[in-house]
């Protein structure tokens, strides 16, 4: 969320839009490379691209509003994997304590104002050698379909996360002490309670639908699930989980994800019958739901409508709830949240950075842990 100064000789342009019936908010990308010794090589920088693009469209199913965002990614061999964020935030008010700012991502969305201008919105950087030694990249990272490879993890899966991270799950809270760095606080942050030993995402949508304050990544808050003994475990298989992505295995966005997100005032849209992500739940999707019935699959897509990775009769239980219902504008935040204004924080601790510390194991069974990390 540092503002960073943008290296426009170095920095190769290619504007892609999003677009097709799987992007419900007006976004359009621009993703661009900041690597002037090119790190990462002519081989990998349209699987970067491509997979950048689809996790952008991914989360865009669930987004509200119009923004033109601007993507840089940079190689960064000083860090052991990847890194995701906005790279300015906007201020939104005083709650009395502190002064809030939101993601600069979600202020565009929400405002149709860049709070940064032409600057980029968005930075990824990424380990080269985790590019080349470790990710699987899809054939197709649209449809997800193919097996990935056991030995690799999802490249899918890590944009994925990253995007979540310059979407809302960022702040600057010390998560193992639970202070702050000074008078300022992000949305995220807002609805975080520590209670002495462990961190809980509080916000009414989340607590609502996990039927309970949402268990964080004790030392790395801006995520969700723990190891036992503490709280969490059973998040660990969320995309958004601080601890562990397993070799050979997809992650998705969840429902609980839109949830936290929504309650950080990032305007999301989530409708849990509406199986071919036109916004309405018809009998359109009671046929999606036939036509894959008995079938397994990646959770939270396709008639999976109870996230149990799994089309079955429970889903068109989920459809016939649903039925009839339809988006017809915009969503607004469980938790109202004024306008912003154009303050951007000009500087921003270290502790705001989202950072992945990975242990690779080598891995005996498929189901081993591939990567303990700290992200």
């Amino acid at each position: 969320m540092q503002r960073l100064a943008r290296s426009s000789a170095a920095i190769a342009l290619m504007a892609v839009s999003l677009v097709g019936v799987q992007t419900h908010a007006a976004i359009n990308y621009s993703i661009a490379f900041d690597d002037p010794t090119s790190a990462l090589n002519a081989t990998v920088r349209p699987l970067l691209e491509s997979h950048a693009i689809a996790a952008g469209e991914r989360w865009a199913k669930y987004l509200v509003g119009d923004a033109d965002v601007e993507v840089v990614i940079r190689p960064n061999a000083a860090i052991p994997f990847a890194e995701g964020r906005s790279v300015t935030s906007s201020f939104v008010e005083n709650n009395g304590t502190f002064d809030v700012f939101e993601q600069g991502m979600t202020a565009e969305l929400r405002t149709g104002v860049d709070p940064n201008g032409a600057e980029y919105d968005v930075l990824i950087e990424i380990n080269p050698a985790y590019v080349y030694d470790e990710l699987w990249f899809d054939p197709d990272p649209v449809a997800r379909t193919a097996v990935v490879d056991v030995n690799r993890t999802d490249a899918m899966s890590t944009f994925i996360h990253e995007f979540g991270h310059a979407l809302g799950f960022n702040g600057w809270i010390n998560a193992t002490t639970g202070t702050y760095p000074g008078n300022y606080q992000s949305t995220y942050d807002e609805q975080i309670n520590f209670d002495g030993q462990n961190f809980f995402a509080t916000g009414p949508a989340a607590t609502a639908l996990y039927g309970a304050p949402v268990p964080l990544t004790f030392g790395n808050a801006s995520h969700v699930a723990n190891f036992s003994p503490r709280p969490g475990e059973d998040l660990i298989l969320d995309v958004m989980n601080g601890l562990v992505f397993y070799r050979g295995s997809r992650y998705e966005i969840s429902p609980l994800d839109l949830a936290i997100l929504n309650d950080a005032g990032v305007p999301t849209f989530y409708l849990a019958g509406d199986y071919d992500d036109d916004r309405d739940v018809d009998g359109a999707d009671f046929l999606m739901w036939q036509q894959q019935l008995g079938t397994a699959v990646l959770k939270n897509t396709a008639a999976d409508g109870n996230n149990d990775g799994f089309v079955d009769a429970a889903d068109l239980a989920v459809w016939q709830a649903d039925f009839g219902e339809h988006f017809s504008g915009a969503v607004a935040a469980t938790t109202p949240i004024p306008e912003p204004t154009a303050t951007v924080l000009a500087a921003f601790s270290v502790s705001c950075l989202v950072v992945r510390r990975v242990r690779i194991a080598t891995l005996a069974k498929r189901d081993a842990r591939s990567q303990r990390q700290r992200r």
